[in-house]
């Protein structure tokens, strides 16, 4: 990866994930807010708004923590952007609702009411919850198939003549997980190959497009031409991504130089 691009995958990361780590700052405003008034402007003890406020205080803290977690995580920057994406766009969901709720209140009712207000924020929590069982389910649903995917190609190791070699991405970085022995004959230089992989499914991204397909859970296939035993060899290349990582795969060559 060239220190451009580098660069601004750094950058894109650091957005992303210090967006989160805002959303949990302005949160703990809220509690913030209601503790400086209870205890300096209202004379109420400190102890009391402190309990009071003790798990929003929290849960504010655990956000602004999970930003600073996301960025250090070894994910494509595409899926830290899609998980701060999540993150900021149902915070703002849910603030737009309960402003909904407080506004109806103020302006059309005239007063506020406790009870509706935590009806409404239960309300709109057990939603998130629901949204967050549907994609759990979908996502074991996805796991189980892929494992029965991973177990059948394993057994293509002990059955097959083609190449096939486990890899795990990491950052920039691929590592070599398992081979047979037609795999270490034909690949000398797992990374090379990578990058070339790469360069035939997207010629900009090159080995960024192999990791970002992989954790999108797709497979994919090229022709590449290959030097074995000092003859070139055309091969078809297939990436077949398996486990619930999102950096696993299956490398598949087969030798199509004769056909």
């Amino acid at each position: 990866m060239s220190r451009e691009r580098s660069r601004q995958s750094r950058a894109k990361r650091l957005l992303a994930a210090g967006s989160v780590s805002l959303v949990g700052l302005l949160l703990l405003a809220i509690p913030g807010y209601d503790i400086y008034s209870d205890a300096w402007m209202e004379g109420k003890s400190l102890w009391s708004t402190l309990l009071e406020n003790s798990i929003l205080v929290a849960l504010g803290l655990v956000v602004v923590a999970t930003g600073i977690w996301l960025y250090t995580q070894e994910w494509t920057d595409a899926r830290v952007v899609r998980t701060a994406g999540w993150c900021v766009g149902g915070t703002a969901v849910f603030s737009i609702a309960l402003a909904w709720i407080l506004g109806i209140q103020q302006y059309v009712q005239g007063e506020y009411k406790p009870l509706v207000i935590a009806g409404g924020a239960v309300v709109i929590g057990s939603m998130g919850t629901f949204a967050a069982g549907i994609y759990d389910s979908g996502q074991r649903e996805s796991r189980a198939k892929l494992q029965m995917e991973r177990d059948r190609f394993s057994a293509l190791f002990r059955n097959t003549t083609d190449a096939i070699g486990s890899v795990a991405f990491a950052g920039n970085d691929v590592t070599l997980l398992e081979t047979n022995r037609e795999f270490d004959r034909v690949v000398d230089d797992v990374d090379r190959v990578v990058e070339r992989i790469g360069e035939a499914h997207d010629d900009v991204r090159g080995y960024r497009a192999v990791h970002e397909t992989v954790a999108r859970g797709e497979s994919f296939e090229v022709n590449l031409q290959l030097t074995v035993d000092g003859e070139d060899c055309e091969f078809i290349v297939q990436v077949v991504p398996y486990g619930d990582s999102g950096a696993e795969a299956f490398l598949v060559l087969t030798d199509v130089t004769d056909q």
